[in-house]
């Protein structure tokens, strides 16, 4: 028997009521400040707990990654693993003897990374070609000044060390010993107290926590385990400044910290209210998040209780987002009247995709063209269209298709925000997440409607942007940015 087979049946609990749950237990029981054993535990299960809710409840639909292939001529490495050669050259024999071993006699990787000043970690998700756009610009201009981390698949048979294997290292050497210092320290009011947690987390989203359920020992353990591996590291860098893209890796971030690094995010996609790894009310210090994050412009984070410790630094458009702006502003903002484009994003895809379909049904005269997200699984779209239909290739630029359309539909895709900053009429439909785009409706920039139906009435007199500016400002050059953060 399932453990939600042990709840009483109720409605879905929308992402706005769980998040509203989330922040009168966390009031309760004084959760910004839990302390076990020296660690914060609660910023390192927080969105973990929202995701099994959300997702065993039927809100949004997680789907596990499915098996990933490299691109064809996908440049692979294949000599000595990164992480192998950045951590046997902090440590041992070779660590101690550094100062009389030649650079000649040395792996160059390591000649570079023990001179970095940096480190990088980029976003999992990339484009055709697997670069990250969000931190490549700052990797051109840092260049051997710093450490560049492989994240994610792309990353696994590159030259650079990847923090999987960083972290299954240090798991596998000091797990076992955090593993018995946790049993046999952790005390019953900590049981006691997430038992309390979890059962009033589980009866307002009318779903079980899985592998949340029970206090999770193993993120105390592996916080522990691969912090004493990440201090090592640190101490034997000369490290200074940590970017990241979507900043989650949070025994990563807290080593950094603890190390006198400053954290600094790259922003790459939408921050909001029901934002569980940034909206913080009551704007507590959270620990094991980023110091700094760089936004794209103002609307983005408006409004929005962050963490106490954080700053924001609104570092402008991206150099692509600024480029496509201004071919927007010589055409004087105007496109193709009667085109849309419905932008698909993860979790809701294919309900998108037919919405898409039914949107093109009821309204012929319009040509409406469906962009799939990078994690959409293009076999489930299996419904055709009417002609008036299509769907964007796999490759196609966003901006671009904002550029070449009219109107914008989605439910809580940063290119929605996209849209705005281009100046795109913008419809949104109130499917799961919805919710993370009220400040873009609230401000009348966009309209969101209840059915496809009631948004294809209304689809002649969505509201018009006035600045695009709020939502994109103004680039600094990171250049900049970077000689004064």
């Amino acid at each position: 028997m399932s453990q939600q087979s042990n709840l009483e049946p109720q409605k879905i609990a929308s992402v706005r009521e769980v998040c509203e749950a989330f922040w009168q237990i966390e009031k309760e029981e004084d959760l910004y400040s839990w302390d076990v054993l020296g660690v914060r535990i609660w910023p390192l299960v927080r969105f973990r707990i929202f995701y099994n809710l959300t997702k065993n409840s039927g809100v949004y639909a997680w789907k596990a990654s499915t098996k990933f292939q490299l691109p064809e001529g996908y440049p692979r490495f294949e000599g000595k693993k990164g992480h192998k050669v950045l951590w046997k050259g902090v440590t041992g024999w070779r660590w101690y003897l550094r100062k009389l071993i030649p650079d000649s006699m040395r792996d160059e990787r390591l000649v570079k990374w023990l001179k970095a000043s940096d480190m990088i970690a980029p976003f999992s998700n990339r484009n055709a070609q697997g670069i990250d756009r969000f931190s490549q610009p700052i990797e051109d201009l840092l260049g051997d000044d710093a450490i560049r981390f492989g994240v994610g698949s792309y990353d696994r048979e590159r030259h650079w060390p990847h923090l999987d294997n960083l972290q299954g290292h240090f798991r596998k050497r000091w797990g076992l010993l955090a593993s018995l210092y946790v049993r046999l320290r952790l005390s019953k009011a900590d049981y006691a107290k997430y038992a309390r947690v979890i059962k009033f987390l589980e009866q307002a989203a009318g779903a079980s926590a899985g592998n949340y359920k029970n206090f999770p020992r193993w993120a105390v353990r592996n916080f522990l385990a691969e912090g004493r591996g990440y201090r090592i590291l640190f101490k034997r860098l000369n490290l200074k400044r940590l970017f990241i893209v979507n900043a989650s890796r949070m025994n990563f971030m807290g080593a950094a910290q603890a190390a006198g690094i400053k954290v600094i995010e790259l922003q790459c996609g939408v921050f909001s209210k029901y934002n569980m790894q940034f909206s913080w009310p009551t704007r507590p210090e959270v620990p094991y998040i980023p110091n700094e994050i760089w936004t794209w412009g103002e609307y983005w984070t408006a409004g929005i209780e962050n963490s106490g410790s954080q700053e924001i630094v609104v570092s402008g458009a991206t150099e692509e987002f600024e480029a496509v702006r201004k071919r927007a502003e010589a055409a004087g903002y105007r496109r193709p009247p009667k085109t849309v484009v419905v932008m698909s994003q993860p979790l809701i895809g294919l309900e998108l995709y037919k919405n898409a379909i039914e949107l093109a049904k009821l309204e012929p005269e319009y040509k409406v063209v469906f962009k799939p997200h990078p994690k959409d699984e293009l076999s489930e779209f299996t419904d055709v269209g009417p002609s008036n239909f299509s769907i964007a290739d796999e490759s196609a630029s966003s901006l671009e298709l904002l550029l070449e359309n009219e109107i914008c539909v989605g439910v809580f895709s940063a290119t929605l925000i996209e849209a705005a900053g281009l100046k795109n009429r913008i419809a949104i439909l109130k499917l799961a997440g919805w919710e993370h785009l009220s400040p873009l409706i609230d401000g009348g920039h966009a309209r969101a409607f209840d059915t496809i139906e009631e948004l294809s009435v209304h689809l002649g007199n969505l509201p018009e942007i006035t600045d695009g500016y709020f939502f994109y400002g103004k680039r600094v050059p990171y250049a900049e940015l970077l000689k004064t953060r």
